[in-house]
This record gives C-alpha cells, structure tokens and sequence, in this order.
C-alpha cells in the first residue's frame, strides 16, 4: 500500500533536551543501522550521534519584519540530520542526507510560520511574508514551534519523535521520521523575538522519498534503547508495518515478566507506513546500571523485546577474564604481560596499575611490568 501523506505539526511550551555530556567529534551521520543487541554499542551511538549534537544552535541570520528568511548554521542542519539518523539508526533504518533545494523552501516556510506567531500545514494567503511556495512546503513537512526556548537540535526531533498533543495521536511526525524510503530532508529555522519555528520538509523535490526498503518499525525499538529517548511525556509507544490493517489488533506488554496496563490510542493509516499506537503507563529511570526488559507483542503481526538502560550513565565494563603471560620461570628483571578480556564502550579507556603489595608502584601503568 502507498503512503498516504498527511502533514503533522505541534506547538510545545516545554523543552526535552537530554541531560549533556561532551563529545569533542560529534559524528555528522549515521549511514547504517545501529547494532541494538549490544548494549555499548547504543551507548556509543547515544553519546556520539545524539547528545555530541543535541546542543548546537541554529544561529538564525534573518529577520522577520522585513520577511527576510535568513539562513541558519550548516552546522545546525547537519546535527538535526545527525540526530534523525540516530533515531533511524535505533529502528534498522539507512541514514538521510540533506536536500539542499528542501532546505531553502524550508527556510522560507520557517520564517512564513515566524512572522505571523503560529504554525498551519494550510497557511492563508493573508499571512505576513506569504508565498505561494512556502504555503504549499507547509503541507510537505513536520512542523514545530516554541515560545521563548533556545532553537537547538534536539528540541525539534525530541518534540516530533514524542508526539505529545491531542491531534498527534497516530504519531505522524515520528512515522515520517522513520519512514523506511525517506532518503532525503530538508531543514529550515527561525527565532524570532518570541516565537521559535521549525520545519523538516519531507517531500515535494524530486528524490526525497521512493526508495526501496521495506521495514518494521517499532518505536521504542527492539533490543537495547536508551531511557533517554523513551517518549515519556506523550507515553506513545509504536508500530508500524506497511500494508497491515492493525484495526483489531490487540497490545499486550510485560515489564520484567509483570503485566502493564495499554490502550490503544491509534490504528490510522497514512503518515507513511500504516501503525498502531498505544498509550503506556508513566516509566521510572531504571537505577543502579539497571535494564528494564518490555515485551509487546501485537497480535498476529510480532513480538519483541525493548531493553531500557539509562544511557546517560557511564555504562559499566564488562571483564570476563584476564590473562597472563610470563616466562616459564619467574626471575629478577622478567618482564609480565597482562591482557583484560571483555566489552566495554568504545569511548572507554583501558589503563592499568601494578601494585608491591597494596602499594601501588609509580609510573608502572602499562600492560607489562
């Protein structure tokens, strides 16, 4: 079945950025899926690919009394598309790249939305700054706007993959996001005295949809998924498989092999693949290096396993054993090797400390002593 497209947009008063950690090379892009069965494996693409861009700002350059759209920071655009990959990523989806035409009618959508302090996928032609092209983009694209917030990354892409507010019951804005074709999106920002706007447009120029992949796609996805990301605010969870009808499906879930009590809120074709949406209960941080285990499970369509960890903690090595290599006969001035087996981050660092008794010996931080 094709993708019926409808446009989704939100108005938030609240920001939802992640608690920061510094990461000197953020990664840009994520062209492959993101290996969820390894826990330090997310924990790497968290930290690397979300929260490294989580915080760079727009920069916004225009101005809105004079419906000069401006432009916003390269920079800003790479880490929006970085952290839309990194969703991509946790769900087995193949990155995006950035269309350069989208982006320039985004920019002018953007500032339409700006000038007039409100946002709408059907503009009048009565608005302050208005063109026909940038009303027409308004209906191609998620859109967002803030009042009196910061225009980050990872404000937008938190508001749209959450899906907070009463409209957005069939997560349009999320189901775009992971919508298995997109190949490409365009980026555009404002921030206006007061008001703040937001608009990733998603088709419209030739190339941004059509490709071939076909994929299940759950949200929060299967495997191991940071807490951090978890929709806690709209407490939407997801499904989506193209050409299925999920109108008498059922949900059922268990937390470590307890029962949760779901609702389901939505089972709407369009905004890309058709999905089912269900409402879960308010979910704790898990503590203490602590991985909650959800299974859903749809009826007739699948079950699965969603790993929550708390992501922005140091995750914890793992040493499953260490060996050691000596000479056959220990003597005086014999030199040993010491080797720690196991997993870890790849961000983590191995270092080592010899001691002569419980004292610990200076300079002796190799591998060998």
């Amino acid at each position: 079945m094709s993708a019926v497209r409808r446009p989704m947009s939100i108005v938030v008063s609240a920001v939802m950025v992640a608690s920061l950690v510094s990461f000197s090379t953020p990664e840009v892009a994520q062209a492959a899926p993101i290996n969820t069965n390894s826990i330090a494996a997310v924990w790497d693409a968290y930290n690397k690919q979300y929260v490294a861009n989580a915080s760079v700002a727009a920069n916004w350059v225009g101005n809105e009394a004079n419906c000069d759209a401006g432009s916003v920071s390269q920079k800003f655009i790479d880490a929006q598309i970085a952290i839309m990959n990194y969703y991509r990523g946790l769900a087995g989806l193949p990155g995006v790249t950035e269309n350069k035409t989208a982006s320039a009618a985004a920019q002018q959508t953007a500032l339409l939305m700006d000038a007039n302090d409100s946002i709408s996928h059907y503009p009048a032609t009565s608005w302050q700054c208005y063109t026909a092209e940038a009303g027409k983009v308004a209906a191609q694209s998620n859109l967002a706007a803030t009042y009196n917030y910061l225009d980050l990354a990872a404000l937008d892409m938190g508001f749209w993959m959450d899906d907070l507010g009463g409209s957005n019951a069939p997560v349009g804005h999320r189901r775009w996001i992971l919508y298995p074709k997109q190949l490409q999106v365009g980026i555009g920002n404002t921030d206006g005295a007061n008001f703040r706007a937001g608009v990733m447009m998603l088709w419209g120029v030739f190339g941004m949809q059509g490709g071939s992949l076909t994929k299940d796609v759950g949200w929060p996805s299967a495997g191991y998924f940071p807490y951090e990301n978890l929709p806690t605010v709209s407490r939407r969870w997801s499904f989506s498989k193209a050409g299925t009808d999920f109108t008498n499906r059922t949900v059922t879930v268990t937390k470590n092999g307890e029962s949760v009590p779901v609702t389901i809120e939505s089972s709407e074709v369009g905004y890309g693949d058709n999905a089912i949406v269900w409402l879960m209960p308010a979910q704790n941080a898990p503590t203490g290096g602590k991985v909650d285990v959800y299974n859903v499970t749809i009826s007739g369509v699948t079950s699965y396993d969603v790993k929550v960890f708390k992501a922005s903690d140091p995750l914890a090595m793992t040493i499953t054993d260490i060996s050691v290599t000596q000479p056959q006969e220990l003597r005086v001035g014999a030199v040993v090797n010491v080797t720690a087996n196991g997993s870890w981050p790849a961000e983590a660092i191995v270092s080592y400390q010899w001691y002569r008794g419980s004292a610990a010996i200076n300079g002796a931080v190799a591998n060998s002593y």
